[in-house]
């Protein structure tokens, strides 16, 4: 009966032991878990302010395309306009140039 005594004691140090050990690695595992969840928290909240800046710049730079588009519609339009103007000064120019020409004609003959 006392060999039976010592082993269930023995049995009970060694799985005392082994739940000891355990613990002390699982509590090391969770603190190195925590460690990453962290960390990995952190560079997520970097990544987070980095794509904000760069939908800030995005934003910018479509509202720069914008007003540039803007600009050369303002701009085709006023060229457009100068264009049109220039014709009609052109043919008005050249109207009264055939004018003068028949009146001159028409004196000398």
């Amino acid at each position: 009966m006392e060999i039976f005594g010592f082993s269930i004691t023995f049995l009970s140090l060694v799985l005392a032991f082994l739940t000891w050990k355990n613990g002390k690695w699982m509590k090391e595992t969770l603190n190195k878990q925590t460690e990453m969840i962290s960390k990995q928290t952190e560079m997520i909240e970097k990544q987070t302010e980095m794509i904000e800046k760069q939908t800030e710049m995005i934003e910018k730079q479509t509202e720069a395309i914008n007003s540039l588009g803007n600009l050369i519609v303002e701009e085709a339009r006023l060229t457009r306009e100068s264009t049109q103007n220039l014709i009609k000064y052109l043919a008005d120019l050249i109207v009264s140039e055939s004018q003068k020409t028949r009146e001159l004609i028409s004196k000398n003959a």
